[in-house]
């Protein structure tokens, strides 16, 4: 047995709520399982200057051994929502988010794509029965605001619009709405519509996304210790890894890998001007290795990266998960965990730089 240097593993989750580290055991989960290309150990703790991290060490049938060592970018704390706001003010933002999307350029990704129109019609949907429930709770609410309801010339109509919301709870399509809503994601949709709009228009919290990335990259790379980086972004996670890579400069002529998982640049790229430059701007970055791009056409969150010009020398490699999905986990949205526990996945984040493998024979 020889030992190989070790590898460091950048990971970028995506906007769920979730403690710092939850995810990174996700991921961890997966690899720990995944048995069929390199026998992995347990993971054990790890510390890089304050950061702390997991430690796996693998074995592959060439007789060759590394360990590899993963730390997570946290961001999700800087993350928020809707579910917090009251009903006033969670329609001021709803009618915002419908603005935002419907009158946007996104729809030119849309287009030409049975798939994407698909899931867009399913999500525009989705999205305005939600809505439609958020108007009928914000006319009800009119009526409990006393400066509002001080205004003569107002109060007769908001008088109007209230009793209108509560009696639109008591029809068959608020059943239907409720019933919508329990089995399709539409909190998570609402979310991610309202997050990637921030995100897309606040200069502050790019930033701070960014610097989250930047200070894990960089004590990284000033450890020394490592013969390889490779970054992995999940979902939004990609968003702000293409944020950070666009202009990312490694010393020493080193580079980076990436690998992303469902993320959804393709649709989002049509929103944002400057999302679109930085994207290119990461397909000629000379820092940046290999880029491997994986999605699901099942998945309601994810799209294939494009490719920005053809002539770019970091063309994202597209690879699609196929596995079947039920039905019941595609409508909640279950399946865009689909990448933590796929066989590719796993095997491309534990092939080692420029080493051919043959999966493992079992005993």
């Amino acid at each position: 047995m020889f030992f190989m240097a070790t590898e460091a593993f950048v990971f970028i989750p995506g906007m769920s709520k979730m403690e710092k580290g939850k995810a990174l055991d996700i991921l961890m989960n997966g690899l720990t399982n995944s048995q069929d290309l390199a026998q992995v150990s347990e993971s054990v703790d790890v510390t890089l200057d304050g950061y702390k991290g997991k430690q796996i060490q693998v074995k592959y049938s060439n007789g060759a051994s590394k360990k590899m060592d993963f730390f997570e970018a946290y961001w999700n704390d800087l993350t928020y929502s809707l579910e917090d706001t009251n009903a006033l003010k969670k329609l001021g933002k709803a009618t915002e988010i419908m603005m935002f999307w419907l009158f946007s350029k996104v729809w030119r990704g849309i287009i030409g794509s049975k798939v994407l129109t698909l899931t867009a019609v399913g999500t525009g949907f989705v999205v305005l029965f939600w809505y439609y429930s958020i108007l009928m709770l914000g006319f009800v609410a009119l009526k409990s605001d006393p400066n509002l309801m001080s205004i003569p010339t107002l109060k007769p109509i908001i008088e109007i619009l209230s009793d209108f919301g509560a009696k639109s709870q008591a029809v068959s399509l608020w059943l239907i709405i409720s019933v919508l809503m329990t089995f399709v994601p539409v909190d998570g949709m609402v979310s991610v519509l309202f997050f990637t709009k921030e995100y897309l228009q606040r200069n502050e919290l790019r930033h701070a996304s960014r610097r989250r990335v930047a200070s894990l990259v960089e004590e990284v790379i000033e450890s020394g210790q490592y013969e390889r980086i490779t970054m992995v972004a999940y979902s939004f996670g990609v968003v702000v890894a293409t944020d950070f890579l666009s202009n990312f400069q490694a010393p020493n002529s080193g580079k980076v890998r990436l690998v992303t998982l469902g993320g959804f640049l393709s649709l989002i790229k049509h929103r944002s001007d400057w999302l679109k430059q930085e994207l290119d701007s990461c397909q000629n970055n000379a820092s940046i290795s290999e880029w491997i791009d994986y999605y699901s056409r099942q998945d309601w969150f994810a799209t294939k990266t494009p490719i920005i010009n053809n002539n770019c020398p970091i063309k994202p490699n597209s690879k699609e998960i196929t596995d079947s999905v039920p039905i019941g986990e595609r409508l909640n949205g279950k399946v865009h965990s689909i990448y933590f526990y796929n066989s590719a996945v796993m095997n491309s984040l534990l092939q080692p730089a420029n080493v051919p493998l043959q999966p493992m024979l079992e005993n």
